[in-house]
């Protein structure tokens, strides 16, 4: 229709640069249409600098914000991803579980952050039914931050995630599927992820354990 989103933009705003990503929906999957980098300065205090990003972003996705879905990639100190096991019980009490101990999954306070989780298979743990899940937490002022700078360039995200998870998809894509212990490292100007994953049991690379260094 008038309205389908053909492509799909990764967005990373990161604290000296600005890049994206796009690609075209194909039926058998995605193909990399274009990618691009902006320089800009790096903001000391971890604030998002408007009057110097507005413009680069209108840059960047000028002609393509308006038909494409946009993901973005969001990060603080705060920001963080956790691999967890947790009991086997019915979806619609799942959500509510997770968000109660959450708390449990991080080292730092989470009472004024955002959580979403994304189950990604089930195990048997000491003949027990578990999910396997990805919890992810955020600070709500990183998000709201995030959400007013893209307001003023007319963009409406479809969903931000984590550098980790953006890392368990390259690590599913492109680790081997051996039963042994690989990682994955983003290097940037503030922050090192660390990743860590493991093939359990010939089910695929699932991330285990991450850290922002």
């Amino acid at each position: 229709g008038v309205f389908k989103k053909d492509f799909i933009v990764g967005l990373d705003i990161g604290a000296s640069s600005i890049k994206i990503a796009q690609f075209r929906k194909a039926e058998d999957g995605l193909r990399l249409v274009k990618t691009d980098l902006k320089e800009i300065k790096q903001v000391q205090d971890a604030t998002l600098d408007k009057k110097e990003i507005i413009p680069v972003l209108n840059d960047l996705l000028k002609g393509i914000a308006g038909k494409s879905k946009i993901i973005v990639s969001i990060n603080c100190p705060k920001t963080a991803i956790k691999s967890v096991r947790v009991p086997y019980i019915p979806r619609g009490e799942l959500s509510e579980g997770i968000r109660l101990e959450a708390k449990n999954y991080f080292s730092f306070p989470i009472e004024d952050a955002l959580i979403d989780f994304e189950i990604v298979g089930e195990v048997t743990e000491k003949g027990i039914r578990k999910y396997q899940v990805l919890v992810a937490t955020s600070p709500k002022k990183t998000v709201n931050e995030h959400l007013a700078l893209l307001e003023k360039t007319g963009i409406r995200p479809a969903s931000f995630i984590p550098p980790a998870y953006a890392l368990q998809k390259l690590g599913e894509v492109f680790l081997s599927q051996e039963d042994k212990i690989e990682c994955l490292v983003d290097i940037g100007s503030q922050h090192t992820e660390l990743a860590i994953f493991s093939a359990e049991g010939g089910k695929g690379k699932n991330l285990i354990f991450s850290r922002k260094i």
